[in-house]
């Protein structure tokens, strides 16, 4: 494979990869403009590390204390 080839090939990866992180920027960006899709996404996170400490020796979740 000749070398302008395989730079063009490398070219078009990183051009999609900053397709996906601008993306990915939009999606953060939408979420932090919104309390209540922040507050979603911590319930759901706190729901799952709920279960999955009640299957991993049955601690509480709510008795951690918290760090700064």
């Amino acid at each position: 494979m000749r070398l302008q080839t395989l730079a063009a090939l490398e070219r078009q990866k990183i051009e999609d990869e900053l397709k996906e992180k601008r993306e990915l920027i939009k999606e953060l960006m939408l979420i932090l403009k919104s309390p209540a899709r922040i507050m979603g996404i911590i319930k759901k996170e706190v729901s799952e590390l709920k279960e999955n400490m009640a299957t991993k020796g049955g601690r509480r979740l709510s008795r951690m204390p918290l760090r700064p």
